[in-house]
C-alpha cells in the first residue's frame, strides 16, 4: 500500500511539473512538490519507529546489591593500583628499586578511602633503606609504610 501511494504521487508531481514548466513558478512548484514526494515517503516510517520498544531489564534488589557492590570493588581496586604505582614512582625517583608494593585500603559506610599502610617489599641488599622508605613515604604521600625484607 506504501509503495501505491509513493508511486501515485511521483506520477502527480511528475504531471504537475510538465504542467508549469514553462511558468516562472518553476523552482516554486519543485521546491513543494519534492516536499510533498517525501512527505509521502517518510511518514509511514514513524508508525514503524513508533511500534520500536526498547526494554531494558529491571533489576531486583540482590542484583542491584551485588552490582553495586562490584563497581565499589572495580573502583577500589583502580584506586590501589593507582596509589600502588604512586608509591613505586616516589620510591623510583628517590633511587630506591621497590620489590612489590601492596596498599592496604579500606572504604568505609560514608565512602571515605582510608589508607592504612603501604607495604613495600625490598631486596635484602636494601634493608638498610627501610627507615628511609618509611620517612619518605609519610612526608610526600602522607601514607604509613611497613617494608618486608626478602
Amino acid at each position: 500500500m506504501w509503495a501505491l501511494g509513493v508511486s501515485c504521487c511521483a506520477v502527480m508531481t511528475c504531471i504537475a511539473e510538465i504542467l508549469t514548466a514553462d511558468s516562472g513558478f518553476d523552482k516554486i512548484v519543485r521546491f513543494v512538490l519534492g516536499g510533498v514526494l517525501l512527505s509521502v515517503v517518510i511518514l509511514p516510517l514513524g508508525d514503524v519507529l513508533s511500534e520500536v520498544r526498547l526494554e531494558l531489564p529491571v533489576m531486583d534488589g540482590p542484583a542491584e546489591a551485588r552490582m553495586k557492590n562490584d563497581i565499589e570493588e572495580a573502583e577500589k581496586d583502580y584506586l590501589r593500583s593507582q596509589l600502588e604505582e604512586l608509591v613505586v614512582v616516589t620510591l623510583n625517583e628517590n633511587g630506591i628499586k621497590p620489590g612489590e608494593v601492596r596498599v592496604n585500603m579500606d572504604i568505609d559506610d560514608d565512602k571515605r578511602i582510608n589508607i592504612i599502610t603501604a607495604e613495600v617489599r625490598l631486596d635484602r641488599d636494601d634493608a638498610a633503606k627501610s627507615g628511609d622508605i618509611s620517612n619518605l613515604l609519610r612526608e610526600r604521600l602522607g601514607i604509613e609504610c611497613r617494608t618486608v625484607i626478602g
